[in-house]
């Protein structure tokens, strides 16, 4: 018996930008969070009731490093503290970028870990938080 393949496991891959610098990555994610005020009172007749603020996007970005363009023994200009400038996200089906696509003017790095294996690949990894206004954009909102 063979293994039925997933739709979809074919033919996607993610894509990350940071500035013209493309990343060699494995994986991303972006989580879209609004701040919760619980606003229950006497006349909420009995019923949680809160209301949304500011909105922020919090994500995660892990990547493969080649030492051959980054000899340094750390992730290219990447450090805990850092702010990027012109992040993009894109998810890339068959040669043109469609799907969910990110940009973040600004983002904050609040971690970055670096993985150094006795053989294989060296790898790291950052959690970003994004500064100010982003963008959730469809294919034919930005060209790649």
């Amino acid at each position: 018996m063979g293994r039925k393949v997933v739709a979809g496991a074919n033919g996607k891959t993610g894509k990350v930008r940071i500035g013209s610098t493309e990343l060699c990555v494995t994986e991303w994610n972006a989580t879209e969070m609004a701040d919760e005020e619980d606003t229950t009172n006497s006349c909420s007749d009995g019923y949680n009731e809160q209301e949304y603020g500011n909105k922020r996007v919090e994500g995660s970005i892990s990547a493969d490093w080649d030492a051959t363009v980054n000899p340094v023994a750390s992730a290219p200009t990447i450090r805990a503290g850092a702010e990027l400038t012109d992040a993009r996200l894109f998810v890339e089906t068959d040669g043109t970028f469609t799907g969910v696509r990110c940009h973040f003017p600004l983002i904050n790095v609040n971690d970055i870990r670096i993985t150094v294996p006795s053989k294989g690949k060296v790898s790291f990894s950052f959690n970003f938080k994004n500064k100010g206004a982003y963008a959730f954009l469809s294919a034919s909102d930005y060209s790649a």
